[in-house]
């Protein structure tokens, strides 16, 4: 039996269920291109703290963003809202926007932390 399985570097592959091993290389097809796969992860994380109050949420994807994305994907992301960011949703583009004009700003956490 064969499915398909993401790779660690975005790409989909038909692997063979049994052995886990891809079934052959020719048949590895790109599923995105690497700004258009940040802009997915942003807006996951963007759902993620939808449910919070807005101010909230939005420190709580900046703190995101700055303490575990690069400063590589933080600057692709950058570059992307500079030319409109399409598929960019509001809470990610409003956080990204406040790290981008102030990039030395330490990750702050909401009064609460997020212990459940």
């Amino acid at each position: 039996m064969e499915r398909l399985a993401y790779s660690a570097n975005g790409f989909l592959r038909l692997t063979s269920k049994r052995v886990g091993r891809p079934v052959a290389p020719a048949k590895w097809v790109r599923n995105m291109s690497g700004t258009q796969h940040l802009v997915q992860m942003a807006n996951d994380i963007g759902n993620f703290f939808r449910a919070q109050q807005r101010e909230d949420a939005l420190v709580g994807i900046a703190n995101h963003i700055k303490s575990f994305w690069t400063p590589n994907m933080r600057r692709k992301l950058y570059s992307q809202i500079d030319h409109g960011a399409p598929g960019l949703d509001d809470l990610p583009r409003e956080a990204l926007c406040r790290l981008q004009a102030n990039p030395l700003a330490k990750p702050s956490q909401p009064p609460g932390g997020d212990a459940g």
